[in-house]
This record gives C-alpha cells, structure tokens and sequence, in this order.
C-alpha cells in the first residue's frame, strides 16, 4: 500500500494484566471515540487491568485503504493486522498476562490533505481507567514555533491568499513559476502541520452494560482405575554449566566522517540582493541519516564583499565543519547562503530541522531529489531572510563508500593532495549567483584498543586517567572507544581522539596517559604517537612515543604509561590490538 505521505495514527496502549480470564461471562468494556482530520497523528495511552478483548473499529474518507497492527509487549512485530476500504476492524483477545505498553498503529495512505473519519477503541474495564489520548510533535517551544510559523505560511500561500511579508511573497513567486511543486508543498505542509500540533485530554470512562453470567449444566465425571507406578528411571549426573564468553566489540573498525570546507570559488555575484553591492556568502554542511534521527552539521564564517571572480580563503583551508558516525545509509548535504538579515546560527538550526524533515519524507518513500527543491521554501516559510544560492545539494553515503552522480559506489580508500578522503566539489547557481564549493570528507577509523596480555580488558579514559578495564556498561562503552586520527603534531603517525569528549586526546604527561585538550605545540607533540608492529607479536600494534622513541604507551598495574623497558613483560604489557569501536554512535 502507498503510505507516502502517511496519516498515522499512533495508539500507545498501556495495559497491565493480572487477573484471571472469565471465559464463562462477557466483559465489562469501556471505550472511547473521536474524529481526526488531515494529517494528523495520535498516541492513545490506556492503563489498563484485566484480559480481555482489545477492539479498534475506524471509519473514514470512502475508498481510502489504510491498514492497522497491533503490537503486544516488548514485541517488534504485530501480533494482529486489519486491512480496509473506507472502514476497519480490529480485535484481539488478551489471553495471558502481558504487562507493558501494548500499541495499535492505524496507518491511511492518501495524498489528500482533506481526509476525515473517526477511531473508536474499546478496552476490558477492570481499573476505572481512563483513556488519555495526544498526537506526537516536538517538545523544544523554538523548534515548534518555527514549524507552526512555515506550516501557517505554506497554508496560507496555498490557500492563495495574499502574501503578509516578504517570505510569502517568496513562496508565491516561486509557486506562479513552478505550478507543479503545489503538490509538494502541500504534502510537506500536511506533515509539518501534525508535527506541531499536541492535542491532549482525558475521555470520560463510558461503560457498556453488557456484563451477563452463562449457566452451565454441571457434567458427571468418570473416575478411572489408577494404573501401577512404573519404576524411577535412574537420575542423570547434571551437566557443568558451558561458560558465557565474554561480550567483545566487533572486529571491524567504525567509520566516521571530518567535513573538511576548503574553498569557495564566486564565479559571478547574484544579480539581485537586499541593498548590497557585494555578495556575504556562507556555507552550510550537514548529515543525516536515512532512517531518521538527529541531523548533525556546521557552517563556514560569513565571507564579507566577494565579487566575481573571488576566492575566499586566498589559500585552500582545512576548517572541520562537522563529524558524523557513519553506521548505516546515511546522506550528505551542502548549501551556499547569502547573508542578509537572519543570524547565520538560527540559519543552520533550520537547516539541519530540514535534514530532520527531510530524513522523515526519506521513509516514505521520497527521494532527496524531490525533496531539496523545496527546501529553501521551507526555510522562508521558517523565517529566514538569508537566500539560498541555486538548490541544496546531497550524496549518499554508507560505511562501505559514497556515491557518485552516475550511482557507482565508490569507496572511502581514497586520496588527494589535499588530504584522504575524496573532495566534494558542486557548483550553486541560482539569481545570478554561480558559486563553486569544495569540501573533503575525510574518513577516520574508529576503534578499542584490547591488551595482548589481558585479554577483554581495553584501553579507556576514567577520571580524565588512562586504564586498562574490563567494559560492560555504556559508559565503558564510550570511554574505551577512540578516533585513530592523524596525528596532530605528525600526520604520518597517529592520535587517539576521544568519542565522548571530542577534541580531547591521550597524551603523555609526564609519563602518565591522561586525556587532555592538546593546548601547546609540545602537547600537540605528546599526543602524536608512532604505530609500530607489536613488541610481543609482530601481528598486534605497539605505540611509540613521538617525542621520546623507545617509549611506548604500556599497562602497569591497571593504569597506562609511556615508558621504555625491556623484557618479555614489558613487550606484552606495550602490545595492542585495534579492535572494532565499542561505541557505534
């Protein structure tokens, strides 16, 4: 069925079940109705005891299919599904107990902004409960008044009505040109209107007197003979236990992503702007990925009075504008502003709610081509009052590679003059304004660091200190996961960058590791490290010392050092093993 867009009406059903099941008498039910309209979608929160029969009965727009599942507790796939045309039906009968949050998902698939209909839910009344129902929308006050203020924009451009300030005007003029995104912006203004709206209540507890008792005849019972015990079979020696291996990382390596913004080439200034002479590009990157989730990005500083022909910087830069863990299919998107009258941050926060809306478009069934057209609409529906130069644009990417225009996968093993990673160079053109834009993705390894000799005890940070631990909670997770980046004092050596304290490495301090913001050039120095093959086992790693050859990081007592020594033991205490992260996030 098409569910894209979707309305999606989310049941949460709370239910605890304790008492014992009645078959010889109906239940008493309570249940609840309400209508919906547009794009809407509801959660129902229903605390409930008692089995039963959990019903949901749904009528809308005639000849509309939609579809319904139910899912018990802790469990990841409907128990019962309901398919229908216009109407549906659903009931399940708990039949044991189950605790927990029991949910019932209706799903419409339409295009039609206008469907209506009602949901009626009823429920086994053991506690009195009451049926609380709201739809889903973001909490953060800043995030929905900005949603509410495009959803309103879009609607009322829509509408035709006449345009209130500058932004609307935008949106009608680019609607007059381009008739065939209406339907577009329709859909995304459906989806943005159910994001911003929370509607909460409690439904009266209406019951239904249908509690009645069954009389059964009484049936005579046969007795049987008893038959003669049979002897005891011998009792079986019990079995020693099997020992529960240890939890490990997984053996690859992760993959994280460093946006690199290098330059900005203006090949011609727009030909229109808000009474400037001269162009104050900037530049926005951001990730997201495809399953949906939180969009993370940067910008470039504002690059005041460019003119044609200008690069800005003169020389080919190196500024880390954002870094991204890359643990499924995942998308990468730029665009070129223009500043005139908005601040560049508030600019970058919606443009990664973009990424979010967009990421949410991308699961039913949109494809980022569809979507970023319209994306800088979205910001003037938002707001914004600084231009996008041309069209957002966006590659895929994946832990195994990126794609190019012509969709080979290409992989990450890659490099340039100006660094690994491949260089991302697109071209912005739009108003007059041609604007060329080069960034390198660069690809960092991330890993645990396991000892030779103690095995499933990994290099981590407690207390800003280097140890040697066993892991088992998340936060072992996180402290013994590390970036092996480019060492920043020696990029052909290494550094070992934090994942949950970025910009924070090891560093040898005074013969101690410790985790430590490299704030000098001689820390920089005792950050940077030399791989060498394992002292103990020529297939492991060992770490030397950049500053100080001959020292190596080593375990002693639990804690990490950077010491010479010489010995069988001291080689295995200085003897690694870059597993895959602990961490995957």
């Amino acid at each position: 069925m098409n569910r894209a867009p979707a309305l999606a009406l989310s049941l949460l059903l709370v239910a605890s079940v304790y008492a014992a099941p009645q078959p010889a008498r109906a239940q008493r039910q309570t249940s609840d109705e309400l209508s919906f309209a547009g794009g809407t979608r509801f959660q129902f929160l229903l605390p409930m005891q008692g089995m039963g029969v959990v019903q949901a009965n749904a009528s809308w727009t005639p000849g509309v299919e939609a579809e319904a599942f139910l899912f018990a507790p802790t469990q990841k796939t409907p128990i019962s599904t309901s398919r229908g045309r216009g109407a549906l039906t659903l009931s399940y009968p708990v039949t044991s107990p189950a605790s927990g949050e029991w949910m019932l998902e209706i799903v419409v698939g339409t295009d039609d902004p206008n469907i209506s209909g009602t949901v009626r839910v009823s429920w086994p009344r053991r506690s009195g409960a009451q049926l609380v129902w709201r739809n889903a929308g973001p909490t953060d006050p800043e995030v929905r008044e900005r949603i509410a203020r495009m959803s309103a924009s879009l609607a009322h451009v829509l509408r035709g009505g006449r345009p209130r300030n500058d932004a609307e005007r935008g949106l009608q003029t680019r609607l007059a040109e381009h008739p065939e995104i209406r339907t577009d912006l329709q859909r995304i203004q459906t989806v943005a209107s159910a994001r911003i709206t929370v509607l909460e209540r409690v439904a009266p507890a209406r019951v239904r007197n249908d509690f009645t008792f069954q009389r059964r005849p009484v049936q005579p019972v046969e007795l049987q003979p008893l038959q003669p015990a049979q002897p005891l079979q011998p009792v079986q020696p019990l079995q020693p236990a099997q020992p529960v291996p240890p939890e490990r990382p997984p053996a690859e390596p992760g993959l994280a992503l460093s946006a690199r913004f290098m330059m900005l080439d203006c090949v011609s200034e727009m030909t229109w702007d808000r009474g400037s002479d001269s162009d104050e590009p900037y530049v926005l990157v951001g990730f997201v990925r495809q399953s949906g989730g939180e969009a993370v990005g940067g910008r470039t500083r504002v690059f005041g009075d460019v003119d044609d022909g200008e690069r800005r910087p003169a020389r080919v830069a190196d500024q880390e504008l954002a870094r991204f863990y890359v643990d499924s299919r995942s998308f990468f998107v730029m665009a070129v502003m223009e500043n005139d009258e908005s601040n560049p941050n508030t600019v970058l926060s919606d443009f990664l709610s973009s990424l979010e809306l967009g990421s949410d478009y991308m699961e039913e069934g949109w494809g980022w081509w569809e979507f970023l057209p319209v994306m800088g609409w979205l910001w003037s529906a938002l707001g914004n009052r600084d231009d996008m130069i041309g069209n957002a644009q966006a590659m895929t990417i994946t832990p195994d590679g990126w794609y190019n225009a012509r969709g080979n996968l290409m992989t990450w093993n890659v490099s340039t003059e100006y660094g690994p990673g491949p260089v991302v160079s697109w071209a912005f053109k739009g108003d007059g304004g041609d604007y060329g834009v080069m960034v390198r993705l660069e690809p960092i390894m991330v890993h645990s660091i396991e000892s030779f000799n103690y095995r499933n005890h990994y290099v981590r940070h407690r207390n800003y200190q280097g140890q040697l631990t066993q892991i088992s909670t998340d936060l072992d997770k996180q402290d013994a996961t590390f970036m092996v980046v480019p060492g920043i004092a020696n990029d052909e050596h290494i550094s070992f960058e934090s994942v949950n304290y970025p910009g924070y490495y090891l560093v040898d301090e005074g013969s101690r590791l410790v985790l430590r913001q490299p704030s000098s050039v001689i820390f920089q120095r005792l950050a940077t490290f030399k791989r060498v093959p394992g002292l103990a086992d020529s297939s492991w790693a060992s770490f030397e010392s950049y500053v100080y050859p001959g020292r190596y990081i080593r375990h002693y007592d639990f804690q990490l050092f950077v010491q010479p020594g010489q010995g069988d033991v001291f080689r295995q205490d200085a003897t690694f093993l870059l597993t895959g992260p602990w961490w995957r996030q």
